[in-house]
């Protein structure tokens, strides 16, 4: 269901912006890798359908990137994801450390009880 989900946000988005529909020109996809395969322990070994869940990953990044450089030129689209695929790591923009001591660590500043 997420792979079919996030395949229809992805259609969506990509034809308003290629069309010129009504779209403010971004998207946000948040955790894209979570529940990928069924019970997924987050690792490349996880399968679905004979498919590695890294497979997956790698084909939902690879599709993005070269969609952006080509007919989605001029679009945005911004990830939230813990641990991008190494295809995508050139393109990360801002990381967070997810430790208190080593910032920066967190989106939201005062969001830490410690």
């Amino acid at each position: 269901m997420t792979l079919l989900a996030l395949a229809w946000e992805l259609t969506l988005f990509e034809l308003a912006y290629e069309y010129q529909g009504r779209h403010p020109g971004f998207l946000m996809i948040d955790s894209p890798q979570k529940n990928l395969a069924p019970e997924s322990r987050g690792d490349s070994t996880d399968e679905f359908m004979g498919i590695s869940a890294g497979a997956i990953v790698n084909g939902i990044y690879r599709h993005i990137i070269d969609w952006l450089f080509q007919d989605g030129a001029g679009a945005q689209i911004i990830i939230v994801d813990n641990v991008p695929p190494a295809l995508a790591v050139r393109h990360v923009i801002r990381e967070f450390s997810g430790n208190p001591s080593n910032p920066p660590y967190g989106l939201i500043d005062d969001a830490t009880n410690i």
